[in-house]
């Protein structure tokens, strides 16, 4: 028996299970060896052999705890109901922190079958055997973070981890989602920091610092992080072709984002992929790339009828082709594409608007019929808004131009178009005051906005209000301005000066 152990603690397990094998010969009620030979049987990943011998141990000794404990350990996946019993009776017959490991076992099925309650009372029994177990410290921080949604004892959970073991990366990790969780997201990058001292490579680290840093509007640091992860040359991470395309992507390489996104759909042809590659062919200009990569999404995606199927995936495929045409001024082509994205999803408030834009080019008076349903699918479409202002801006009906206007600045309360145009419209409309308000708001917003300052100085000369006029005029010679509106400026300063009798400075 001795030499079988010997060689059993030894990994030396033919050899042991040979040794038990003549125990069990010479003595066949002999529980010891029927343990020691099942447990070297699981070893070798025997388990109807080690089920045996386990079962003949326990059979022979009622009262060996580790036989109960070893045969939880083998059916824990095949049969927890039969575990759970198992670690139970382990737990009976020895509550010690000899084993406390039964405790943990049964609390890993209990999480495992969704039963939190009964999870957390072993893990903390685990704890109040042995309270350096960091593995439970974490599984109850998790259960409080991920199903029971108490971050705040959560976080003191991963804390108790952290300061057992300050290198364990995976409560830094956690307790940063848990402080995520409580908006505290200061507290969450200094946890995703430390993960990233301890494991600078890791790219799913640093994605999670930038998705925290964005949320705190450090966008220079977010964005330094994703170039962090451009340089990456972790496997996990080159081996996923989309994830590196997209990072690629957002630090402007679109042609290594392009060349990495072709390789793999060389060998993974799939909808998704191309219309991916298609989105980045498009921020690389390259259009006519772009739409040959939507056909073929289109082509994979049809079905043995040569039928798209009535789904929005479809339809974005349509839709995103439908925006390359109008970057390459092909209206027609444009419009007939959103019709198609339209046909396939009925509910696509951007494929209204973007057909709408069409129809108003091609000067099509059923455009908006299209503004009007992307506003009845989306009433929040600033842009649809603002593009049924300019139709009816340029039919004369400026009242209902002013009104979606409105209706846009209640979307985008500080939006420097809105303003702009309303008062525009307003100067059209010939409510000058009203019009140098909103002019005024606009420069407020937007201090070098050159039409701005122009249209207010026009609205200022409407109502004799000559020395503001003058001022306006003179503000926009200071700025950058093109000839044209340089030379309407001079003029319209000349004649200002005209008017209040300064010939020197008309003259000049």
């Amino acid at each position: 028996m001795k030499h079988g152990i010997h060689f059993f603690d030894r990994l030396v397990l033919t050899t042991a299970i040979q040794d038990f094998t003549a125990v069990i010969k010479e003595d066949p009620s002999n529980a010891q060896a029927r343990l020691y030979r099942g447990r070297a049987y699981a070893k070798q990943q025997q388990y109807r052999n080690a089920i045996q011998d386990l079962a003949a141990a326990v059979h022979l000794d009622p009262s060996c705890w580790l036989a109960f404990y070893y045969r939880g350990c083998i059916l824990r996946q095949i049969d927890p109901k039969r575990a759970v019993q198992d670690f139970s009776v382990s737990v009976l017959i020895n509550d010690t922190q000899e084993n406390f490991c039964s405790f943990l076992h049964r609390g890993i099925v209990y999480s495992e079958q969704c039963q939190w309650s009964l999870a957390i009372c072993d893990f903390e029994s685990v704890l109040a055997l042995d309270s350096s177990v960091i593995f439970a410290y974490l599984n109850i921080g998790l259960i409080l973070l991920l199903h029971l949604d108490q971050y705040h004892e959560a976080i003191r959970r991963f804390t108790n981890a952290i300061e057992i073991d300050p290198l364990n990366i995976r409560a830094y990790v956690c307790r940063a989602q848990a402080y995520h969780k409580i908006h505290n997201l200061p507290n969450a990058v200094k946890d995703i920091n430390r993960a990233i001292h301890l494991y600078p490579n890791k790219s799913q680290l640093c994605i999670l610092r930038g998705q925290y840093l964005m949320e705190l509007k450090k966008y220079e640091l977010a964005s330094l992080c994703i170039h962090q992860l451009a340089e990456m040359d972790e496997e996990s991470f080159t081996s996923q072709p989309v994830q590196q395309a997209l990072i690629q992507s957002f630090c402007q390489n679109h042609n290594k984002a392009i060349e990495c996104l072709c390789e793999a759909t060389a060998t993974q042809p799939e909808p998704s992929m191309f219309v991916i590659l298609g989105q980045i062919q498009m921020k690389a200009k390259k259009t006519k790339d772009a739409v040959r990569s939507f056909k073929k999404a289109m082509k994979l995606l049809m079905t043995s009828a040569k039928i798209l199927p009535n789904t929005f995936e479809a339809a974005e495929m349509y839709y995103l082709t439908g925006l390359c045409y109008m970057e390459q001024k092909s209206i027609l082509k444009a419009r007939d594409a959103f019709s198609m994205a339209i046909r396939l999803h009925s509910s696509y408030p951007d494929a209204f608007y973007q057909r709408g834009l069409c129809r108003m080019q091609l000067r099509e008076a059923k455009c908006i019929r299209d503004f009007n349903r992307a506003l009845a699918l989306c009433p929040s479409h600033f842009q649809a808004y603002m593009s049924r202002a300019a139709y009816y801006g340029s039919k004369g009906r400026y009242s209902k131009a002013i009104l979606n206007c409105n209706e846009a600045i209640k979307i985008l309360p500080n939006s420097v178009q809105a303003y702009f145009y309303r008062g525009t419209l307003k100067y059209q409309n010939k409510t000058f005051k009203a019009a140098i308000e909103d002019l005024s708001k606009t420069i407020a917003l937007n201090k070098t906005c050159i039409l701005a300052y122009y249209n207010r100085a026009v609205c200022y000369n409407q109502i004799k209000d000559f020395r503001k006029a003058l001022k306006d005029y003179a503000i926009l010679l200071l700025l950058e301005l093109s000839k044209e509106i340089a030379f309407k400026v001079l003029i319209n300063r000349g004649l200002l000066y005209m008017e209040l009798g300064d010939y020197a400075n008309a003259c000049e």
